[in-house]
């Protein structure tokens, strides 16, 4: 199977090195890169270059910010493969993340959406814990309007699913990869594996903007599902405790490192 690392950037030339570095030591799996850089300002774009040049690869540049939704779409759409696998600039591949991924795939050809667990890390790049995601379709369909299904820089999928889907929807600036697998669950099976696939660079509270369109997609989900009244009660309940999460009255739910055991996680149960 043809794999393409979709690995969009806008402005974080700090953190790269180290991402690109962690997908230069994947194991056992052909994979390719295909690097956008969103018009960054921070020479972000040199480095992808720069990188795609010595070790192959794609480059893509937008010549003035499109955002995320539009760029992710703009590679697969321009890069035929079979699978695609998401990475952000600022997050960190664990080695056996591509080929395992690609091994279960291809054990499982009825999954078109495969996830995992990720450890998470705060901006210095201390590990804080695991998140974790349900593993099994049927639980994730059951908690959707609870939680985003996967953690999307873990995420592996196969071309037949954006087709289907027609991608991300370009006109929303946050959120929009709980709208793509909101908008596919009832259409195609997910999955997640249940040990971490990456260290996820996570911002312990969210912004404003991301609590508001987070709230508009669940409403769209809602009511595209014809849920009547209780579309306004899953938004609700997903606004509430986003803003409790801001005002640090609510934390997070991630399993809290071993002590003495940051720097070596065991795999989430």
């Amino acid at each position: 199977m043809r794999v393409v690392v979709m690995l969009a950037v806008y402005n974080q030339a700090h953190t790269l090195p180290e991402c690109l570095e962690s997908l230069q030591a994947q194991t056992g799996t052909a994979w390719q890169l295909c690097a956008l850089d969103d018009a960054s300002t921070d020479g972000s774009g040199s480095l992808l270059q720069q990188w795609v040049e010595r070790h192959g690869g794609i480059f893509f540049r937008n010549t003035k910010r499109l955002g995320l939704a539009a760029s992710l779409n703009r590679i697969w759409r321009e890069v035929p493969a079979e699978l695609y696998a998401r990475m952000d600039g600022d997050d960190i591949c664990l080695p056996e993340r591509l080929r395992r991924q690609v091994e279960y795939l291809e054990r499982h050809p009825e999954v078109a959406v495969l996830g995992g667990a990720a450890e998470i890390m705060d901006a210095d790049g201390n590990t804080l814990g695991i998140l974790e995601r349900p593993a099994e379709h049927e639980q994730l369909v059951r908690v959707r309007f609870r939680e985003n299904p996967f953690v999307h820089p873990t995420v592996m999928m196969r071309r037949r699913f954006l087709e289907e889907m027609g991608g991300y929807d370009e006109g929303l600036p946050r959120g929009q990869d709980y709208d793509l697998w909101l908008r596919g669950i009832n259409r195609f099976r997910y999955a997640n594996l249940s040990s971490p696939l990456l260290r996820y660079r996570c911002n312990s509270r969210p912004g404003w903007k991301a609590i508001y369109w987070g709230t508009v997609v669940l409403i769209r989900a809602a009511r595209r599902e014809r849920l009547g009244w209780q579309a306004y009660g899953y938004a609700a309940r997903y606004a509430i405790g986003a803003v409790l999460m801001r005002m640090g009255w609510r934390s997070h739910r991630w399993k809290a490192v071993p002590a003495g055991n940051s720097d070596r996680l065991a795999p989430a149960a």
